[in-house]
């Protein structure tokens, strides 16, 4: 009896197909679902009036928060910080991320529609309790 030698050809294919897939499949779709997600999340921070550094790359957003931030300082910034979680939407502010001045806060965008939803209405009600608490109305001065 003659035995064969068994040559298991996935691990000649699996490489080619996965790359291929990978390449042509994968990537283009996560690059448009992200940049659906970046669009979005954007157009809802300028609906709120934030400004933000615009990116190129990444999953995450810099926002600009100063206006809200009286005085600017980064203990000031925790208080928005607080605030932000109270009213139930985590951004971590730059402080954490070594920024060199307090009201810059990083928000992740690479979320459903739905729960980036949420976060924009969520932010837009704790600005809004903000300044309501400290008895202004005004919206701040511009980058």
């Amino acid at each position: 009896m003659r035995l064969c030698n068994y040559v298991n050809i996935n691990i000649h294919i699996s490489p080619t197909l996965f790359t291929e897939w990978l390449t042509n499949i994968y990537l283009p779709a996560n690059r448009k679902r992200l940049k659906k997600c970046y669009t979005y999340m954007t157009q809802g921070l300028s609906d709120l009036g934030l400004k933000y550094v615009n990116g190129c790359a990444g999953l995450f957003i810099w926002v600009d928060f100063r206006k809200y931030i009286q005085p600017l300082t980064f203990e000031a910034e925790m208080t928005l910080f607080y605030d932000l979680i109270k009213g139930g939407v985590y951004i971590p502010p730059g402080q954490g991320f070594f920024c060199r001045e307090p009201g810059w806060f990083r928000i992740i965008f690479a979320l459903p529609e739905d729960q980036l939803q949420r976060v924009l209405q969520r932010i837009g009600a704790s600005l809004k309790a903000r300044r309501l608490c400290n008895g202004s109305n005004q919206e701040g001065t511009e980058i």
